[in-house]
């Protein structure tokens, strides 16, 4: 016997919505069915911290201007560039591998950042073609 699941109804943006029909069809499956996959990948995914899903959650409160000033790149040319070059070395010194850790965990936040503001702003119904042509190649 099949335990019984909870039916749970909820309102999403046309956009949203076609996007989740767009994601059933290339599933052959349901968007019931879509969104359940989605959700139930979700618990799989690692854990953020509290201080980062804090964060992420209270983005919703900004302001479109305030959310566009976070889809900037989250290093500077010449941090991106010493970054890089700290990564090609096959050996780093003491402190050059606490600067690459400290770069990368800048570059982490930074991406994670600017992908939750893009989330926002697109749900918003902002374009946000203009802010995906930052290079954040490192």
């Amino acid at each position: 016997m099949q335990a019984t699941l909870p039916t749970v109804t909820i309102q999403l943006p046309q956009t949203t919505f076609e996007g989740l029909e767009r994601i059933a069809v290339r599933q052959q499956s349901s968007v019931s069915e879509a969104v359940f996959v989605l959700v139930s990948e979700k618990e799989n995914l690692p854990a953020l911290s509290d201080e980062i899903e804090s964060e992420l959650a209270s983005y919703w409160h900004l302001s479109n201007e305030t959310l566009m000033l976070l889809t900037h790149p989250p290093l500077t040319d010449v941090e991106a560039a010493e970054m890089t070059q700290l990564t090609n070395k096959s050996s780093l010194s003491e402190e050059e591998a606490s600067r690459s850790a400290e770069l990368l965990t800048r570059y982490e936040r930074g991406l994670l950042r600017r992908s939750a503001a893009l989330a926002i702003l697109k749900q918003r119904g902002i374009d946000t073609a203009p802010f995906l042509t930052n290079n954040l190649a490192v």
